[in-house]
């Protein structure tokens, strides 16, 4: 970029997600992968991301499938 930053994207057939780099540093997929991943403890809806779990909490009941 016009400031010097740089990213660059590979495509990787051994796993589902691309190489990624940022400014010369790999970035680390599982830190950012559930797409609805609380920040401060609990939260009522979660999704993690191509896992196929989905919770929600409503009071007492709890759904997940």
């Amino acid at each position: 970029g016009s400031t010097g930053e740089s990213l660059e994207l590979t495509h990787n057939p051994k796993n589902d997600l691309p190489s990624l780099t940022r400014n010369g540093k790999d970035h680390d997929w599982s830190k950012h992968i559930d797409l609805y991943k609380p920040v401060n403890g609990n939260v009522p809806i979660s999704l993690g991301w191509k896992t196929g779990n989905l919770r929600v909490e409503a009071g007492d009941l709890v759904f997940q499938h």
